[in-house]
């Protein structure tokens, strides 16, 4: 099993910002020394959440630090991003990391938020934005000296690549990148690629499902067996994890940081969220059960489970142990944990994440991840991707 940490609080206020960041460092440090396989940040604008609102940059900040732990990045909406300047930045990163380092993509949320307008585009663009961005980016990374100019010219972007890409990344082919969804549709075309695919919150059955389908499709692509064990182990579902001496203070606290989300309807449901975690969900329907947040008819209590069962990991060290193996169990190889959840609280962030790396990790038997393969290494003679 391999375990990742996302390092993603909320900043409140003005105050919290540098604190909270020097958190994220901080902890990232002691999980890399500690044996975390990854650590992972994101990329969010105007919200409050990721208050450092720029991976790249805490990846230039840690990568004297992490020794052997990789970098990711959960997740670059690539809408939001020039091409060829995402590129250049992705090569640098990978470069100061050895080539430890996962570029996490997405099409970016769609909604009522601000950033689209702030960037230029419009929701519905999001599609259409991100297939356009993603083929400049990897003709980019492909581009080498001699070959004629990348010419961009999309209704989203305009520029020239001639030469070649500065600076190369440390990986042969570029940075490896990963695709961020749970639709099985572009699931699909990132296991045709032969990448790594992020999932966000889902059912445990529901991501067992899509990764065993994405190793299968990874396989019948004609990749190697060695690039199918690759990819599937940088692979991950990403889950909020609560944990405390007890069960029964990890529940409590779970209430505390995360009772009260706009995503649940509890109006309606006087349950417990540890009475939502534990129901079962057999015998519902499955067109429900297919995402962290069920459509606006579905019924509420059906509703907070789904929730309550695609977020989080509650429990003792041994509990959240227990959960961790049962994943492995369903053929689910990588979680992505956060224990910075919910606004920032510098005691009980602390608290969980010394828990997590003292208590939890050894009990899971936690793997860090292999060494680049020789082909994946520039220079190697490979372009890395069979």
């Amino acid at each position: 099993m391999h375990l990742s940490l996302f390092l993603g609080p909320f900043s409140r206020t003005p105050q919290d910002d540098a604190p909270v960041i020097d958190l994220c460092l901080a902890q990232a440090v002691e999980a890399a020394r500690a044996g975390i396989a990854m650590v992972t940040f994101g990329e969010q604008h105007y919200s409050g959440y990721e208050p450092y609102c720029n991976p790249f940059l805490m990846a230039a900040r840690l990568a004297g630090d992490l020794g052997d732990t990789w970098f990711g990045t959960t997740i670059v909406p690539l809408p939001f991003h020039q091409p060829l300047r995402l590129a250049e930045d992705a090569s640098v990163t990978d470069l100061l990391l050895r080539g430890r380092f996962v570029l996490g993509t997405s099409m970016g949320r769609g909604g009522p938020v601000p950033d689209w307008a702030n960037f230029g585009l419009h929701p519905a663009q999001r599609g259409a934005a991100f297939e356009s961005k993603l083929d400049v980016l990897t003709s980019a990374f492909a581009h080498r000296p001699g070959d004629p100019p990348l010419v961009v010219d999309t209704p989203f972007d305009t520029g020239v690549l001639d030469g070649r890409l500065v600076p190369r990344s440390w990986r042969a082919g570029g940075p490896q990148i990963a695709i961020g969804s749970n639709t099985d549709a572009t699931l699909a075309r990132a296991a045709a690629r032969g990448w790594p695919v992020f999932l966000g919150p889902c059912l445990p059955t529901d991501a067992a499902a899509k990764f065993t389908a994405h190793r299968r499709a990874v396989a019948s692509a004609g990749f190697s067996e060695a690039h199918v064990r690759r990819v599937s182990a940088l692979s991950l579902v990403t889950r909020n994890l609560v944990v405390a001496e007890t069960d029964e203070e990890a529940w409590a606290l779970a209430e505390q940081v995360m009772g009260r989300t706009f995503w649940m309807d509890r109006r309606s449901d006087p349950r417990s969220m540890r009475e939502m975690a534990e129901a079962d969900l057999s015998g519902e329907d499955p067109a429900l059960l297919g995402g962290p947040v069920p459509g606006p008819k579905a019924n509420p209590v059906v509703a907070n489970s789904v929730f309550a069962q695609s977020w989080l990991l509650v429990g003792s060290p041994d509990t959240v142990a227990r959960q961790v193996k049962e994943y492995e169990s369903l053929g689910i190889g990588h979680l992505n944990v956060r224990t910075t959840v919910g606004a920032y609280d510098d005691e009980l962030m602390t608290r969980m994440h010394r828990l997590l790396l003292d208590e939890v990790l050894p009990r899971v038997d936690a793997r860090p991840f292999p060494a680049l393969a020789p082909e994946e290494v520039r220079d190697a003679g490979g372009p890395g991707a069979r």
